[in-house]
C-alpha cells in the first residue's frame, strides 16, 4: 500500500524557554549549557534573597519597599561568586540578570508560594533600579537580539509588561531578534514570501503567549505604546510585511488552509483600539490547572485555547 503523504504541520507555540530548544548542533549545545548553568546559579541567589527578605505571606511581600527588596537582593548577590554588580554583569551569551530572572520565573520547578511572589516582586524592583537592562540583548547567534521585554511578552506576563512600559522607548518596542532560536519557532511549514529574517516584539506577543485573550491584550498594549505592526527592512526599501501577514503565515496548516478556530480573537484584538480591549483582567483569573505556579506568567504546560498543536 502506498504510504500516505504526510502533511506538513506548523506546531504553534513551542516553548520559548531554553528547555524546548533543539540542541542538535554543537554551538547550540554549548549555548544551552552555558545559559542553563547561569540560570541554575542564579536560582541559588534567588533562594538566598528570599531568606534574607523574610516575608511570611504574599501580603507581607507586597508591602515591602523597592529599597528593602533591592538591599536584600544585593546582600544575596554579594554572597555569590560574581565578578561584577548585578546591574553590570553579562553572561557568556550577552544576557543580563533580567533574562535570568524571566527564565527562572517561567520554567517549571518546585518553588513555594513565597519564593514565587518574591521573584515577581524582585522583577519590578530591579527594573525600577536599573531600567537600562531593557537595552540589553543576547549577543550570540542562537539568541541574537533577544531582550527582557521579548521574554516578558512571550511568557504572557501582563503585570510585568505594565511595569516595563513605564520605562520603554521605541527602540525597545520595535526591537528584532535575528537569532535562530526564535526564527525556528516562528517559521512557516514551507518556503514563503516575505522572508521572516527576524522576529519583533509584536510578532512574539502575537504567537507566543499560551492564551489568546492574553495575546490580544499584550499586542494592543504594545501598539498603544508605540510598537509598529509594519516590518520595514530599511528606510529606503520601505515596508517588507505587516503583522497580519506574519500571523496569517504562522496559521497556515500546509494545505493552503488557514487555522480559523479562535483566529478571530487575535484579529479582533489587533483591530480594536486599546480602550476596547479588556486590560484589567489579571492572568490568574483565567488560569486553568497546569499553569505555572507564578500567577503572573503562563509557562510550559499551559492550555492552548483554540491553538492547533
Amino acid at each position: 500500500m502506498e504510504k500516505e503523504k504526510e502533511t506538513p504541520q506548523f506546531h504553534r507555540r513551542e516553548s520559548l524557554n531554553v528547555a524546548g530548544w533543539d540542541v542538535s548542533r554543537e554551538d547550540s549545545r554549548w549555548a544551552r549549557a552555558s545559559l542553563q548553568n547561569a540560570v541554575d546559579k542564579f536560582r541559588g541567589v534567588l533562594a538566598d534573597f528570599c531568606g534574607e527578605a523574610g516575608g511570611k505571606t504574599t501580603e507581607d511581600i507586597e508591602q515591602q519597599s523597592d529599597i528593602f527588596i533591592q538591599e536584600c537582593f544585593e546582600k544575596a548577590w554579594s554572597r555569590a561568586d560574581y565578578d561584577a554588580t548585578w546591574q553590570e554583569l553579562r553572561g557568556d551569551l550577552g544576557e543580563c540578570v533580567g533574562h535570568w530572572l524571566s527564565i527562572a520565573r517561567s520554567t517549571s520547578e518546585d518553588v513555594d508560594e513565597i519564593e514565587t511572589a518574591y521573584r515577581a516582586r524582585l522583577a519590578k524592583a530591579i527594573l525600577h533600579k536599573a531600567p537600562q537592562l531593557l537595552d540589553v540583548g543576547f549577543t550570540t547567534n542562537e539568541f541574537q537580539g533577544q531582550t527582557w521585554l521579548m521574554q516578558v511578552a512571550a511568557n504572557g506576563d501582563e503585570v510585568m509588561l505594565e511595569e516595563i512600559l513605564k520605562h520603554t522607548n521605541l527602540s525597545h518596542l520595535n526591537a528584532v531578534s535575528t537569532g535562530a532560536f526564535l526564527r525556528q519557532r516562528t517559521r512557516g511549514p514551507v518556503d514563503i514570501v516575505p522572508n521572516f529574517d527576524g522576529v519583533s516584539v509584536l510578532e512574539i506577543a502575537t504567537v507566543a503567549p499560551k492564551d489568546d485573550d492574553v495575546a490580544c491584550r499584550i499586542v494592543a498594549r504594545l501598539m498603544d505604546a508605540g510598537a509598529d505592526p509594519m516590518k520595514c527592512c530599511s528606510a529606503s526599501e520601505g515596508v517588507q510585511y505587516s503583522l497580519l501577514q506574519f500571523l496569517a503565515c504562522c496559521r497556515w496548516d500546509g494545505e493552503g488552509k488557514i487555522w480559523t478556530q479562535n483566529a478571530g480573537a487575535l484579529l479582533k484584538g489587533l483591530h480594536h483600539s486599546p480602550s476596547q480591549v479588556p486590560s484589567q483582567s489579571p492572568v490568574q483569573e483565567a488560569c486553568p490547572e497546569g499553569y505555572s505556579r507564578d500567577p503572573e506568567i503562563h509557562s510550559k504546560g499551559d492550555g492552548h485555547k483554540g491553538r492547533p498543536r
